[in-house]
């Protein structure tokens, strides 16, 4: 118990290291490349190369103090949840935009996990059960086809296949509605970019799968097993699946934040509405700094606590990785 507590308060620690880190990167880099002081100017319409004017919205903005504090004033602030308003609309405020858009994202992603998950298992365990023979190969290139074909790529041929030809799902999401207003529409709108996000996942976790059925088929425990004379399929499911899950598990979590990125372009490419990357695009375009330093935060942050989590559920599963 002792352990799993240290272990506990040794990730978290590390959570917080990601969160410091990336945005006290991401907070000098924007702050060195532009000054906000241009940007809400040019926003406003004003006159910055007047000096008084520029040194009253230098006072008004913090930035006529030093770098360093002023991160430290944004960090003091953003463990509040408090992320600041936007430079080019002060009512907008970052930390309600993010909690309007990351929900798009974060379904994305949770239904791209769902489908690679429900297609990675089986093959990964029919291939490993199979190790050497033509379903193993058969299997194995196609995951390595998979992992290689780019999700954006990917997502145009699926538009044209299952939205214009076949007019099975939406092209765009332009008229996105939320799971809970209509769960029918909503998943008809995702399937198409979840399933751009899924397909490399796929061959990842049906090659990590496979490579791991097939080391735990060769353990002893298996030998005993089909000794008493049990079936090939229970065997698979009941005795070599769970020891074989535990390098899927924490990859489940790695890929997190692979999934994440790649449905903020995504996101874009099939028109959603809202979401971190219209924010993103839209900061990026004006140099907005309080929308990409708190939209980049929250990616750091929602990465490292849901590895967390995945290394969580892999002790829980495996008591030799709390002892070891």
């Amino acid at each position: 118990m002792l352990a799993a507590g240290r272990f506990v308060l040794t990730r978290l620690a590390a959570v917080v290291g990601v969160a410091l880190f990336v945005s006290f990167v991401t907070f000098f880099l924007l702050r060195v490349s532009r000054d906000p002081v241009d940007v809400v100017g040019a926003a406003r319409s004003l006159d910055v190369s007047s000096p008084s004017v520029r040194s009253e919205l230098a006072a008004e903005l913090g930035t006529d103090r030093p770098l360093i504090v002023q991160y430290g004033d944004w960090l003091s602030n953003a463990v509040r949840g408090e992320l600041g308003t936007s430079y080019l609309d002060s009512t907008d405020d970052v930390a309600e935009g993010i909690g309007r858009a990351l929900p798009v994202n974060l379904e994305l992603v949770i239904l791209a996990q769902l489908i690679a998950l429900a297609a990675s298992i089986p093959l990964g365990l029919w291939a490993g059960a199979r190790e050497g023979r033509w379903p193993d190969k058969v299997v194995t290139f196609v995951a390595t086809a998979f992992v290689s074909y780019p999700g954006f790529a990917l997502a145009l041929v699926l538009i044209m296949v299952f939205a214009v030809q076949l007019d099975l799902f939406p092209a765009t999401a332009a008229a996105y509605v939320s799971f809970f207003d209509n769960p029918l529409d909503n998943l008809r709108q995702c399937f198409l970019p979840a399933l751009s996000l899924a397909v490399p996942m796929i061959g990842v976790y049906t090659r990590v799968l496979r490579s791991d059925v097939a080391a735990t088929l060769r353990e002893d425990f298996i030998v005993t097993a089909r000794s008493k004379g049990l079936r090939s399929a229970a065997i698979l499911t009941r005795h070599a699946f769970r020891p074989s899950s535990l390098s899927l598990i924490p990859m489940v979590g790695l890929q997190f934040g692979a999934l994440l990125g790649g449905s903020i372009l995504i996101e874009r490419l099939f028109a959603f509405p809202s979401g971190l990357g219209t924010s993103l695009t839209a900061a990026a375009v004006t140099a907005d700094v309080p929308v990409l330093l708190g939209v980049s935060t929250t990616i750091a942050v929602g990465f490292a606590v849901v590895t967390l989590i995945a290394d969580l559920v892999a002790r829980l599963a495996d008591p030799r990785i709390a002892h070891g």
